[in-house]
């Protein structure tokens, strides 16, 4: 991804708009890809600053900054769908070089160890968090 210029937080939320047939707001595109909202917010600006959003429904906030509000759905523009295509091609291309050799019920276990170990990461992280409170 870095030698097109993108993070991968860029690609989570172009793959996660391009199977949302209608976009998404910022909020769920925070809890589809367990990405902060500062994170999607910055994430967002870049895409749109590229050309590869735009945003629906969008208001102006109560301070009249012309903000948009977190509840506005971006979703792809044309360049945007073509180029997440491409990209989300190159991912699955990584991941089927990267899994050559596997059968469907390794990447199966493969996939639910790695979310168990995450799982417990996070637990441990969390309980540091309480104890150095």
């Amino acid at each position: 991804m870095k030698s097109i210029g993108l993070k991968t937080s860029h690609v989570m939320c172009l793959n996660s708009l391009s199977k949302a047939g209608e976009g998404l707001t910022a909020a769920q595109l925070c809890t589809l890809t367990g990405e902060n909202k500062a994170g999607i917010s910055r994430s967002l600006a870049e895409l749109e600053k590229r050309g590869y959003i735009t945003y629906c429904d969008t208001t102006v906030d109560s301070s009249n900054t012309g903000k948009r509000k977190y509840r506005a759905r971006a979703v792809l523009t044309p360049d945007g769908r073509s180029y997440a295509e491409k990209v989300v091609g190159m991912a699955d291309h990584a991941v089927k070089i990267g899994s050559r050799g596997l059968t469907d019920e390794d990447r199966e276990v493969l996939y639910r160890v790695l979310a168990s170990v995450s799982e417990n990461l996070e637990k441990y992280c969390s309980a540091l968090e309480e104890v150095s409170k």
